[in-house]
């Protein structure tokens, strides 16, 4: 029984709600995880995030979801365009999605080479060769 709280035992609570979330998985199709965790002696909050899973079990990226909602309209882009590769400074760049809510950056692109995603303006993605 925890009568304070403190960093040790709230890792110990962290584990335990990431067990008991997994079960989520199964039940309802969806990732659910445990954010940062404030505390003080008595008491403590978190932030959930669930998600979505894919036909895999793997955790749906929010900027794929946001371009099969079809935003990818909103940054002047074609549906056709997700998964095409373009060259920029000398690096290959893979378009993955959009940001909801982003104007100047909202194409989200992964470095080929690298694997690291980066959001870039839709005019960059526009300009550059397919």
């Amino acid at each position: 029984m925890i009568n304070k709280f403190n960093a040790t035992n709230l890792k110990e609570v962290r584990e335990a709600i990431n067990s008991k979330l997994e079960s989520l998985k199964d039940e309802f199709g969806i990732n659910v995880e445990v954010g940062n965790i404030s505390y003080n002696s008595d008491s403590f909050s978190t932030k959930l995030k669930g998600s979505l899973l894919g036909e895999g079990g793997e955790v749906i990226p929010e900027h794929r979801l946001n371009w099969d909602r079809g935003l990818y309209v909103k940054h002047g882009m074609r549906e056709e365009t997700l998964g095409k590769t373009f060259e920029f400074r000398g690096d290959h760049y893979r378009i993955v999605g959009c940001k909801a809510r982003r104007g100047k950056a909202g194409v989200v692109v992964e470095q080929v080479r690298t694997g690291e995603i980066y959001n870039v303006s839709p005019d960059i993605a526009k300009r550059c060769s397919f």
